[in-house]
């Protein structure tokens, strides 16, 4: 996976000039990073005319970009009703040549539309039936019939699409699906490098970067009591903490102490361009996911976007991740159960300055020759093409 334009993206480039796309989503945030920042944006930078089709107030432009609004849903319910029937209508009235669905409850929209010879492509951002194991909001007793019913639905409707995998662990579940390609959401290394250079400077007090959704799932509990305990030891330590927070989380003991003693600075969902700065100025950025068969076969985008930003990294020790990280010489892996795993992690960090620096460079080095979205990217213009033809 190298940053170079290929013959692929030359030829595209020509083809997207006459040709539309309609993103759709009626789940994730406006300036999602994936869709908005990388796909989107490419796609217009490469010929296409772009539209995204998202809960919004109204209809706008975002740098070149033209919004559709769908209905703001202060509930699931609302989202599955009002939401999704306004989705058809929009997306009937609209004449794209591609339409690119990213959530499980639009692809009745996409077959809809592939019944009126539209062509959809439908973007895998998770594996649902495996995620539903795992949700605590559904009742453990219809956990397992529910995942059931949702794989067999799938495997009824999404052979009528191009279907694109976020992640290269969902093939073994999916290998009945015709027509797909894995596209995997890494950085936008030009973009964090540009970052990370301009917020070079570091002060003394030692940051521990944090950036997604704030959960026990996640790791924040043993981020957190590494980072006390490191404290209670004398080091001057602060948590930049970037993401909405789970109400979990905000009645941990240890939280509200970090809160109100000022070494837990909780910014709360930020977009991507303001959340990256505060990270950049991080000695280290963790990713301490907990061993839930989701997250155990899935890549955590934060930690590239740490490495492009020159940061040593602290991540499970998931054989997935530690293989980059041995690889790169760009941090630590850890037992993601273990907090006195993790606070030695972050004692070498502090302690070896001279280490630090040289797993930053490496860090840096790998996402740029290796983890960069520009190369996932080609082979999304290369599916494009494909549905074009």
């Amino acid at each position: 996976m190298h940053g170079k334009k290929g013959k692929i993206g030359v030829k595209i480039l020509k083809l997207g000039h006459k040709f539309d796309v309609v993103h759709i989503s009626s789940v994730h945030i406006l300036k999602d990073t994936r869709i908005f920042y990388k796909e989107c944006l490419s796609l217009k930078k490469t010929g296409f005319k772009v539209k995204l089709m998202n809960q919004a107030e109204n209809d706008l432009e975002i740098d070149g970009i033209s919004v559709i609004a769908l209905p703001i849903s202060s509930n699931r319910f609302e989202r599955f009703t009002k939401t999704l029937f306004k989705a058809f209508k929009l997306a009937y009235r609209e004449k794209a040549d591609i339409y690119h669905l990213h959530d499980p409850e639009l692809i009745p929209l996409g077959i809809f539309l592939r019944m009126l010879g539209r062509q959809v492509v439908y973007d895998m951002h998770e594996n649902v039936p495996r995620q539903i194991l795992s949700k605590k909001w559904i009742s453990p007793i219809i956990r397992k019939p529910l995942a059931i019913l949702v794989k067999a639905f799938e495997r009824l409707c999404l052979n009528s699409f191009y279907v694109v995998f976020a992640e290269t662990s969902y093939l073994k579940d999916y290998l009945w699906v015709k027509k797909n390609i894995t596209v995997l959401n890494l950085p936008l290394v030009d973009e964090l490098l540009r970052i990370s250079y301009s917020s070079a400077k570091k002060d003394k007090i030692f940051r521990v970067g944090y950036i997604g959704g704030v959960t026990i799932d996640r790791g924040i509990d043993v981020c957190i009591s590494a980072i006390n305990e490191l404290r209670d030891r004398g080091e001057e330590i602060v948590f930049e903490c970037i993401g909405p927070v789970d109400k979990n989380v905000n009645s941990l003991p240890l939280w509200q102490k970090g809160i109100a003693n000022g070494w837990i600075r909780s910014y709360g969902r930020l977009p991507a361009k303001e959340g990256w700065p505060i990270v950049a100025k991080c000695h280290v950025g963790m990713a301490i996911l907990k061993p839930i068969e989701n997250y155990y076969e899935s890549y955590p985008t934060k930690m590239f976007e740490y490495m492009a930003m020159g940061l040593p990294v602290v991540v499970s020790d998931f054989p997935l991740y530690k293989k980059v990280i041995d690889e790169s010489h760009s941090g630590y892996a850890v037992d993601p159960m273990n907090v006195e795993h993790a606070v030695e992690a972050l004692e070498k960090i502090i302690n070896d300055k001279e280490k630090a620096l040289y797993m930053s460079r490496c860090a840096r080095k790998a996402a740029t020759e290796n983890y960069n979205w520009e190369a996932e990217f080609r082979k999304l213009l290369n599916l494009y093409k494909k549905v074009i033809n």
